[in-house]
């Protein structure tokens, strides 16, 4: 799901069980109403530097937790 800063839903992916969150960051990104993002959070799921570089190509920092089995940090 994809919210404003404070909290109230823009946007949200809907996706099977068994779909990877990591997949899914750039469609949570253009999901909802076209806003400029300042950050993108997220769990470890969106661990990826994939993820990382789209929010960084959109001038946005990311907010996600590293997986404790990340290689290159």
């Amino acid at each position: 799901m994809k919210t404003d800063r404070k909290g109230q839903p823009l946007g949200f992916e809907l996706t099977g069980g068994e779909a990877s969150n990591s997949t899914q960051f750039e469609a949570l990104m253009e999901a909802g109403p076209d806003t400029k993002a300042r950050a993108y959070m997220g769990d470890k799921g969106y661990d990826s530097e994939a993820n990382r570089q789209l929010a960084r190509a959109v001038g946005a920092v990311t907010v996600i937790a590293y997986r404790s089995n990340r290689r290159n940090i």
